[in-house]
């Protein structure tokens, strides 16, 4: 078995589009993951009793995934998501990676309490599916409520569309199944029986639509499509609304966040309770591109007493979350302190390249400045002449070695626009 080492979402696809017969094989062949057999070769995997969490990149697809042997065929695959919040350090840091990114969006799908079912084409034949169950194919226990049954119902009756192969071609379809039939004591539904589209993978590009792309389509074929608290907004945005969830109590329990990009989605991680929403929140605020948005041209918050203080005040942080805050803001003084170190000795190496021409007269010093240090230092030529027609100034040094080690993507802007309140000042 592979170890854990790859937890992005669409990386993890992209192994399984590269190498189908590997990772379909070790999912056949793992004992921890149970398998049951239709007729006509269809194969549904599933975590056994004793896999309490994955153990190994290929067990996080078998939630419900299905495939044929001889050769190794993936089927369909059903909505993946890669481990709660807090529950692996390696899954978390990677999260917390992508959420740093630009191009990234958040999308925060309204979590109902019901079961999985999936929908999917094969061989010109439409199969439902719950997360262990695959229709057609009989199951050891006898239970009080029709799963499988219930799926293809309330799709007849309801969304005649999603049994129609054509129309499903290469998507898999996931939804969620609400019906009174199976209320556990907690949830309950009263009338309400629905299927509600959670996910749409595409087998063809191998990608999990993002949450505009699956709107629409529902809306196109009248298909119900999951609500959202919010959709195809920014991280700074999806924060606010998380937090400002805190307390109400007609917020789900837990709920599925996604981050997309490019049109699909990239990753997912399962946030269970209001608390851990809330942590969660207070987490994803704290980055290396926040805090040094909050320090940088600070003086101040240079201190991490000072920064202490102030994200307490601000409410901007729980103990939880102190650590992370005073890591990145570490992180942002030794980046600082070097970018300080270089421009000082840009600056010392400025002035002994104009003792070197102290001779010349003044009208020619700039051409014999630029002569010598082309000649002596062409890798900091550049530099040294910006600092000169910047008269030696301390700011335009530091601004040049900032510039040229880049502490997040992005941090370009901050430093421009800190340059230029310095050249309006002046």
């Amino acid at each position: 078995m592979k170890a854990l080492k790859e937890f992005r979402l669409n990386h993890l696809l992209t192994k399984l589009q590269r190498e189908p017969a590997s990772v379909l094989s070790l999912i056949d062949e793992d004992d921890l993951l149970n398998k049951r057999e239709h007729t006509n070769g269809l194969v549904i995997a599933n975590a056994g009793k004793k896999l309490f969490t994955p153990e190994a990149e290929h067990q996080l697809f078998a939630k419900g995934i299905v495939y044929t042997r001889d050769p190794y065929t993936l089927v369909s695959l059903p909505l993946i998501k890669i481990y709660n919040h807090t529950e692996h350090g390696m899954v978390d840091e990677v999260t917390y990676a992508l959420a740093q990114e630009d191009d990234v969006y958040i999308c925060l799908p309204f979590k109902e309490d019901g079961y999985m079912a999936q929908i999917f084409a094969h061989d010109d034949e439409v199969y439902v599916t719950t997360r262990s169950m695959l229709e057609g194919v009989p199951v050891e226990h006898t239970y009080d409520f029709d799963y499988v049954g219930t799926i293809r119902t309330l799709a007849d009756r309801k969304y005649p569309g999603l049994l129609d192969s054509k129309l499903l071609g290469d998507l898999c379809i996931t939804c969620e199944v609400l019906h009174p039939g199976m209320e556990n004591g907690v949830t309950r539904y009263g009338k309400r029986q629905d299927l509600v589209v959670l996910s749409v993978f595409d087998r063809a590009t191998h990608t999990y639509w993002n949450n505009k792309k699956l709107q629409e389509w529902c809306a196109t074929h009248d298909f119900k499509a999951v609500d959202t608290l919010a959709s195809d907004v920014s991280l700074e945005k999806a924060v606010g609304i998380v937090r400002d969830m805190s307390g109400d109590e007609t917020i789900p329990e837990g709920g599925v966040v996604c981050f997309e990009k490019n049109g699909e989605v990239i990753h997912r991680v399962k946030v269970k309770t209001k608390r851990w929403c809330d942590e969660f929140a207070l987490r994803y605020q704290c980055s290396i591109k926040s805090v040094t948005k909050m320090c940088f041209g600070n003086p101040e918050m240079e201190d991490w007493d000072y920064v202490t203080k102030y994200l307490i005040e601000q409410g901007l942080t729980a103990e939880e979350t102190l650590d992370y805050y005073e890591e990145y803001h570490t992180r942002y003084m030794d980046w600082l302190r070097g970018c300080k170190e270089r421009a000082s000795e840009r600056i010392a190496l400025l002035e002994t390249c104009l003792e070197v021409v102290s001779g010349v007269a003044p009208e020619e010093q700039q051409k014999a400045l630029a002569l010598y240090a082309q000649m002596r230092h062409p890798k900091t030529f550049a530099l040294i002449m910006n600092l000169y027609n910047a008269d030696y100034r301390e700011e335009q040094a530091l601004f040049d070695a900032m510039w040229q080690d880049e502490l997040y993507s992005g941090i370009k802007g901050l430093i421009f626009d800190a340059k230029q309140a310095v050249l309006n000042d002046d």
